[in-house]
């Protein structure tokens, strides 16, 4: 957050455009909002039925988690997939 903060003030105040602010407002929003989820993550038990040291169990676990976390998240509709690497 510093960084953004910094990268932020680069400008005096009035001098920046209206879309260097938008896309500033829209950066802080975004590491706010990551910074929920991360904590919301967090806060629910891994999976009973995945190892998350074995294969892909990392991944699915997250799904898990995700998938736990449905409502809080507010969404209708869920795209998750995973990826194994050899």
């Amino acid at each position: 957050m510093e960084a953004i903060i910094a990268l932020n003030n680069q400008t005096e105040p009035g001098e920046s455009g209206i879309h260097a602010n938008f896309w500033a407002q829209a950066v802080v929003d975004t590491y706010y909002e990551s910074e929920d989820y991360r904590t919301l993550l967090g806060s629910v038990a891994d999976s009973p039925d995945i190892d998350p040291q074995q294969g892909i169990g990392s991944c699915l676990n997250q799904i898990y988690k995700l998938m736990t976390l449905r409502a809080n998240r507010n969404v209708n509709q869920d795209l998750f997939g995973c990826e194994m690497v050899s």
